[in-house]
């Protein structure tokens, strides 16, 4: 939908209308495309520095706001006068709004009044309290920047950290941020209109929500005369933190800790100073009395999901990259990365920034190129996810879980159980409903009590995500963890606890399969049951339930279509159960799955495969005594042998044994059964 440009009495005259409407004469020979056509057309353009969310697109030629960073500016227009029927020179253009874009980041007017009964389609906007400038603190003037076009817009601040602004504790940013344009805005956002609320960011570990607050300070810091860094993890550690601050806001020291931890957020809250506080890392629950009440803004890191929840916070749950964000991140860190290599590579280890990191960090320890590197990630061990440490990271994905875990099963030990399972569940989210399955099965005792108590199962699994190992989807009741995550737990267990866990999920599995898929009734569940089947092994079970759960499974993915798919986990459970250790070539698990494979085969026109495997289960099924030719498997087996000689021409031939089979069918059936119709229209 096109955006109007916004009348006189939405947006006065002044250097922000000025702005606006230079942009609208751009935007109108652009051919008025939608917010998210420009924002989509930003991210694709890798010679643009700034990606720029539709939010900002929208809010910036609504004159709701401009952006802070001209490099954003810089992006929105280049877009635009590229769609434009008649482009401009991109250097005089920028010139020009350089020009008007300074003039409304220097100008004092007012902010433009915004009522939804004003201009339908505007929000209204809550007003926001401006705080006044400390004493002794003088905003720096507007800088002229010169943009040179033959090089990428650089970032620019929306003004420079003042001299005296006092500092501490900064870890160091990094220099490859990617993306999270949106969730900086949004965070802007929140900020400016919620400004004594403390801002909660959570979401798992390793997702980038320390990295996510660093940005922020770095784009915004000229906001503040106060910037300060809290680590979180332990309340004694923030408490130090602040009596550091002590020191600098000139506070008498006390003779108790906690006494002068008081004094310095009385301090603030006497908004002396424009302050920002991140409490990073927080873990302890005593934080809550360390945060001010009032007088500046708060930005609080967890992986703990409930500090969002709380009456006195707001919270942004932070989700890993987006797929256009981790191509980006990648390609920033190797510019010869092909772009097939790039998505073997995200989908092998899913898009969390901590193990895109140690990716990277992986391939510079060892000296491997993007191709190598994707080989060997495609089959991790503990070397591989050992090796290299991610920057701006404290840990790597196997010491960052390891942590984690420890925590966990001190605070609650039958939590740190139940995600033992996700060592052999596969990488899609696991379902609520699928794993209640396990009270049916002969799960671990601990397990069993958890699963079958309706109180403590839902606090294990809140527990789970309030240690950042997985993220809990009440609207869907999934559980999701991390590809590689998954993989690295498998790495950090005990060989019991390993061994525990995966019979614990083949229980689950074994306990959740409902039978035969041509009921189309149960589907649902089998769709259930398939990501999670090749992960976990079942195949190499020697249970018989589990056999018959994988020999479903195959006929699932047929009726459903997933014909590649039900072929290659066929061709994986015969390969497997041939060997005389577990079923051998003539057991009837392995001819029921290679009728079912040879069906697949067919269907994605492997004609001649599924030939060859139907005329060998034929003779081992005649060849057995426990067969014989009015067995189920022997009259199943021989509509495929039919279809398979229809397929080559042999009309004649495969009426013949159409004709044998059918007879054969109403023996064994009777007239009126499903089989024997069938077997009649062949």
């Amino acid at each position: 939908m096109a955006i109007a440009l916004p009348g006189l009495d939405q947006l006065p005259p002044g250097p922000r209308r000025a702005f606006v409407e230079a942009l609208h004469v751009l935007y109108d020979a652009a051919g008025r495309p939608g917010a998210r056509v420009i924002s989509t057309a930003i991210r694709q353009d890798r010679s643009l520095r700034e990606t720029v969310s539709h939010e900002t697109v929208s809010a910036t030629l609504r004159g709701g706001s401009v952006p802070a960073s001209f490099a954003k500016v810089v992006s929105i227009v280049i877009v635009l006068n590229r769609m434009s029927h008649r482009p401009r020179d991109e250097a005089a253009l920028l010139d020009e709004f350089n020009v008007l874009w300074l003039a409304t980041q220097s100008s004092t007017e007012s902010e433009p009044r915004e009522t939804a009964g004003e201009q339908p389609g505007i929000p209204s906007r809550p007003r926001v309290e401006r705080m006044p400038p400390p004493i002794g603190f003088t905003v720096p003037e507007v800088r002229t920047v010169r943009i040179d076009t033959d090089t990428t817009p650089l970032i620019v601040p929306r003004q420079p950290m003042p001299t005296d602004v006092i500092t501490g504790g900064l870890p160091e940013r990094n220099a490859h941020f990617t993306g999270r344009e949106v969730l900086l805005d949004t965070m802007r956002d929140r900020l400016q209109a919620h400004p004594h609320t403390p801002l909660v960011l959570y979401g798992i570990g390793g997702v980038g929500k320390t990295q996510l607050a660093r940005e922020y300070i770095e784009r915004y810091a000229g906001d503040y005369s106060l910037v300060w860094w809290i680590p979180s993890d332990r309340a004694e550690r923030a408490r130090a933190a602040l009596v550091d601050l002590a020191e600098r806001l000139e506070v008498p020291s006390r003779f108790y800790a906690d006494q002068t931890v008081a004094a310095v957020i009385n301090a603030l809250e006497s908004q002396r100073h424009r302050y920002i506080l991140i409490f990073d890392g927080v873990e302890d629950d005593e934080i809550h009395d360390l945060v001010p009440s009032f007088g500046g803004h708060v930005i609080i890191t967890t992986r703990d999901p409930s500090w969002a929840h709380d009456n006195s916070t707001i919270g942004i749950e932070i989700s890993d990259f987006d797929r256009a964000e981790a191509f980006q991140f990648l390609r920033r860190r190797g510019s010869d990365l092909p772009a097939t290599e790039a998505e073997e590579l995200i989908r092998a280890v899913g898009r969390l920034p901590l193990v895109l990191e140690q990716i990277v960090a992986v391939r510079m320890a060892r000296g491997w190129s993007w191709a190598e590197l994707v080989q060997q990630i495609s089959k991790p061990d503990q070397t591989i996810l050992s090796a290299g440490q991610p920057a701006h990271y404290a840990h790597n994905v196997e010491v960052t879980l390891d942590l984690a875990m420890t925590q966990l099963g001190t605070d609650n030990a039958i939590a740190a159980v139940a995600f033992e399972m996700f060592a052999w569940f596969g990488s899609e989210p696991v379902s609520i409903a699928l794993m209640k399955s396990g009270v049916r099965g002969e799960v671990s005792a601990a397990l069993l009590r958890v699963l079958r108590d309706p109180v403590q199962f839902p606090k294990t699994l809140a527990d789970i995500s309030r240690y950042g190992l997985a993220r809990l989807n009440s609207n869907t009741q999934r559980v999701e963890v991390q590809p590689f995550v998954r993989l690295t737990l498998r790495d950090i267990l005990s060989p019991e606890a390993r061994e525990r866990a995966r019979q614990n999920v083949h229980e689950i599995l074994m306990a959740a399969d409902p039978g035969w898929p041509d009921d189309l009734t149960y589907l649902g569940m089998h769709r259930e049951l398939a990501p999670h089947v090749l992960p976990s092994e079942l195949i190499s079970s020697r249970k018989e339930a589990a056999q018959q759960t994988v020999v479903n499974q195959i006929r699932y993915r047929y009726l459903v279509g997933d014909h590649e798919n039900a072929a290659r986990l066929a061709e994986e459970a015969v390969t497997t159960w041939k060997q005389q250790g577990l079923l051998g070539p003539d057991h009837a698990y392995v001819l029921q799955a290679t009728r079912e494979w040879a069906n697949a085969l067919r269907a994605i026109g492997r004609y001649r495969e599924a030939r060859d495997l139907t005329a060998d289960a034929m003779e081992r099924l005649h060849g057995r005594a426990e067969f014989g030719e009015h067995h189920p498997h022997t009259l199943a087996q021989a509509m495929g042998y039919a279809a398979d000689l229809r397929i080559v021409g042999r009309y004649r031939e495969a009426l013949e044994v159409d004709n044998d089979n059918h007879r054969r069918h109403v023996l064994v059936y009777g007239e009126e059964h499903g089989r024997t119709a069938t077997s009649r229209h062949n």
